[in-house]
């Protein structure tokens, strides 16, 4: 008997499945026309994929090829393919995130039951793909998600993904990606950062001291070639002190370790991030390092501050509320039901101006400055409500001109910038729930 958690991830999944596999199509369609296929998926699956995909569409000759394609297989496609890429600006990050996909989908096909942190866990994983690769199925997904009681169960779900191929050397592929990459990541995990706390006060808008740790884990042996980084530089994305934004502290032999001080206002810890550079050699650009942001335990009450308060900005309602408002135009449309969706439209800017607003004041209070990966995501949030205002004001042009093509047009403009929200705001509020991200 499947439990709601698995049942919740088996209807994302078919949503997932579905968007990806149509955008998978219809992108590589438009780049490389009718060889789409040939050379756009065939070409890339590993021998063991390839092998199962094709013997299933001999079988099934019926089937559209893009219906053999399942999860383990996108990551593949998506990662060779600029028509792809282009969607996801951080394609490590892509290839990382469909692999966890793959791997939850690999454990819902053997098992009966799935923990609600999975499920919820993969649903956001998929929801921000889909929005990436602009798929409408991103919205469907966001709704289920933020239904916290959600316990709907449906049939047939099983069914629509019989047609998947199933994929026993999925993980093994997988595994083969990650190997090509082990040296290096062996090298640049020898160059740790680690970042301590102290408050000075309890105040919330108070300092605190931030103590950065910056060593070399490399072993100490006869048998093994020393690596020793002979330039190493500390950099933090927001400094209270220019001399604090960019130094240089000093070489490190294996077993080396250098400590940094510095004090910052507390709410500029969900922005800062600090990132180290070691270099082997100082006249070569081949260069290694990590980065880090704040411990779990100095971030908790500031994180609930920054969530509570981009919650209350109210952006994903405000679109759907217009999106709402605005309806589907077609050409039954009366006069009267034209001008209530001019009205809607008419009154949105003000709204809007709101809005960015109530961001910009959110970005200074927390420091995100442009240097950090925070202030550019919550920067891109504000170019999404640009893009919106933008769309409304063709749309508004379109009403006053009656032109229910253009009108069709804007709507579908504004729904696009909707998913491109989704995948913005997103990825803010996990960079705020993250604790330590090394890299």
């Amino acid at each position: 008997m499947h439990n709601d958690a698995y049942m919740f991830f088996t209807e994302c999944l078919v949503l997932y499945v579905q968007g990806v596999r149509r955008s998978i199509r219809e992108r590589l369609t438009a780049e490389l026309g009718a060889n789409w296929w040939e050379w756009g998926v065939d070409v890339f699956l590993p021998d063991g994929q390839k092998a199962n995909v094709r013997d299933l569409l001999r079988k099934r000759d019926h089937l559209a090829p893009e219906s053999s394609l399942d999860p383990s297989h996108f990551v593949h496609v998506i990662t060779h393919n600029r028509a792809l890429t282009d969607a996801f600006p951080d394609l490590h990050m892509a290839a990382v995130d469909l692999g966890a996909v793959a791997r939850l989908r690999n454990q819902w096909a053997h098992a009966q039951e799935l923990a609600w942190s999975q499920a919820m866990y993969g649903a956001g994983l998929m929801r921000h793909i889909l929005a990436s690769l602009n798929c409408e199925e991103a919205v469907r997904i966001d709704e289920m998600l933020q239904d916290s009681s959600h316990e709907k169960t449906t049939e047939g779900t099983n069914a629509d993904l019989e047609d998947v191929a199933e994929d026993p050397d999925a993980s093994e592929t997988l595994e083969q990606a990650a190997v090509s990459l082990e040296f290096l990541y062996q090298l640049q995990s020898c160059l740790r950062i680690r970042v301590h706390v102290e408050p000075l006060d309890d105040a919330p808008d108070g300092k605190a001291k931030i103590i950065v740790t910056v060593f070399n884990a490399a072993p100490v042996s006869d048998d093994l070639p020393q690596v020793v980084f002979k330039e190493v530089r500390l950099s933090s994305t927001l400094a209270v002190e220019r001399t604090n934004k960019d130094m240089n502290i000093g070489p490190l032999s294996p077993g080396e370790i250098q400590f940094v001080e510095i004090e910052a206002p507390k709410r500029s810890l969900l922005a800062r991030e600090f990132r180290v550079r070691g270099y082997l050699d100082p006249d070569s650009l081949w260069k290694l390092g990590n980065s880090a942001v704040m411990p779990a335990e100095a971030l908790a009450p500031i994180q609930r501050q920054f969530l509570t308060r981009l919650a209350e900005v109210g952006l994903r309602e405000f679109f759907a509320g217009i999106l709402d408002s605005i309806g589907a135009p077609d050409e039954s449309m009366t006069l009267p039901a034209l001008q209530k969706v001019r009205d809607a439209v008419k009154q949105a800017p003000e709204q809007l101006k709101a809005k960015l607003a109530a961001l910009n004041e959110l970005y200074r209070d927390f420091h995100a400055n442009s240097d950090s990966t925070l202030g550019q995501r919550m920067k891109d949030i504000g170019a999404t409500l640009q893009d919106f205002g933008g769309q409304l004001e063709t749309l508004d042009q379109a009403i006053s001109e009656t032109n229910l093509t253009q009108m069709s047009e804007s709507v579908d403009g504004l729904k696009l910038v909707q998913l491109a929200l989704i995948r913005v705001e997103d990825a803010v509020q996990n960079m705020a729930q993250d604790s330590v991200n090394n890299r």
